[in-house]
């Protein structure tokens, strides 16, 4: 055997060894990236689970501080049903007597009883269990009579931002998602 036939056969062998080891190498990276599209797949689905789990706890607790409020807000406006067509000069505190004071103090505490209540639970409203939010709706409506006639206190307060001769309901309609 001549040396260039060496030299072929040689370079023949060299080009087998790296055919082979560059096969063996795409083996194993395909080997290895199937795998972590199995293990990629496993976490995708474990998330999917922990979302869905996320999502049905976030309805559950928003459904519960709706069902919360339901109470508070019905008996608040109940409480309101004197304040009904006062006017803010009535509910200032300067222009009564003592006799009164208690009185109005009690009014202008549940007004802002009411408003913040109403604003506490409206970030969860969306979250809520389609049938709770229509209860929700239906016992907020069932008070806008209630809503048109009480004065907002404090109209002016950044979280509230509404001309100071608005009434509750004009709020409501403004801010609150089950008004819209």
């Amino acid at each position: 055997m001549s040396p260039s036939d060496r030299l072929s056969l040689l370079s023949i062998i060299i080009t087998a060894v790296v055919g082979i080891v560059a096969i063996i190498i795409a083996l194993v990276i395909y080997h290895r990236q199937t795998g972590q599209s199995a293990r990629q797949l496993e976490l995708i689905g474990k998330l999917n689970e922990l979302g869905a789990l996320q999502k049905k706890q976030t309805e559950s607790l928003a459904n519960l501080e709706l069902r919360e409020k339901f109470g508070t807000i019905s008996s608040r406006a109940e409480r309101l049903a004197g304040v009904r067509g006062k006017t803010l000069q009535d509910l200032e505190m300067s222009s009564v007597g003592t006799n009164d004071e208690t009185e109005i103090l009690e009014w202008r505490a549940q007004i802002m009883y009411t408003i913040y209540d109403c604003l506490a639970v409206d970030h969860v409203y969306a979250d809520a269990d389609p049938d709770i939010q229509e209860q929700f709706r239906a016992m907020m409506h069932c008070y806008d009579d209630t809503w048109a006639q009480i004065p907002v206190l404090h109209g002016d307060r950044k979280e509230l931002n509404v001309p100071v001769s608005d009434s509750l309901l004009t709020l409501f309609n403004c801010r609150l998602k089950a008004y819209q």
